[in-house]
């Protein structure tokens, strides 16, 4: 009976320890867990705050374009307003001198007596291809003023929209939670090994001497002793 009785001792203790490793095992998925789902709040959190970091680059980037727009368009506009303006001024100034000119002209023929005849005409015509030639200067060096500023604004405008939007973050996958081991299969092999080693036991017993004999009533009662000293709510 004492033979037996450690059998079943010996039973319970494998079942035992197969259920601490099932709990460590268990534990240990739970940690694993824990981490994952530490490490998933962390990679969210990065990927949150480099979208924000997109999102403020970008706007800053717009405000850049839309700033740079306004600015280099008024610029334009103001450097154009003074280039006609000068160039108007240049106009009254040169009809204002034409006409000067032409009086002066026209005051020696007559006091010549040269203000008619193909000198006179001459004169005229040398003065009139004179003030076209210069009022063309003055519209030529207009539209070539116009011309610079507005190349100078659409290579400002290329340099502000050549920059790139910010790259965005990498695509975030998450992880797969890690599911709870299934310990099952331990626990029942631990159990039917520690019957097996209590029947093996009574056998052996019985080889060695007289006692019970197998198939006993007795026999059948102390194996079901050894079974039922095995704690049940370890499955």
């Amino acid at each position: 009976m004492l033979m037996l009785a450690g059998l079943a001792m010996g039973a319970v203790g494998s079942i035992a320890g197969a259920s601490a490793k099932a709990s460590q095992a268990k534990a240990q998925a739970a940690q694993a867990e824990v981490n994952r789902q530490w490490g998933e709040f962390q990679n969210q959190y990065n990927q949150q705050q480099q979208l924000g970091a997109m999102g403020l680059a970008e706007f800053d980037r717009q405000v850049a374009r839309q700033t740079g727009q306004k600015e280099s368009l008024q610029m334009l506009l103001a450097q154009q307003r003074g280039a006609r303006n000068q160039a108007m001024f240049e106009s009254q100034q040169f009809s204002r001198a034409y006409r000067q000119s032409s009086a002066r002209l026209e005051g020696s023929m007559a006091s010549r007596g040269t203000a008619r005849g193909g000198t006179a005409d001459a004169l005229r015509r040398q003065a009139s291809t004179n003030a076209a030639n210069d009022s063309f200067r003055i519209r030529t060096n207009l539209g070539n003023q116009l011309d610079a500023f507005e190349n100078k604004r659409n290579a400002s405008m290329a340099q502000l929209f050549s920059k790139k939007a910010p790259p965005a973050p990498p695509t975030y996958f998450p992880s797969t939670p890690i599911p709870e081991p299934d310990t099952s299969g331990m626990m029942l092999g631990a159990v039917l090994s520690g019957i097996g080693s209590t029947i093996g036991g009574i056998a052996g017993a019985n080889a060695a001497g007289p006692g019970v004999a197998p198939g006993s009533a007795e026999s059948f009662n102390m194996a079901q002793m050894g079974a039922a000293s095995i704690p049940m709510d370890l499955f």
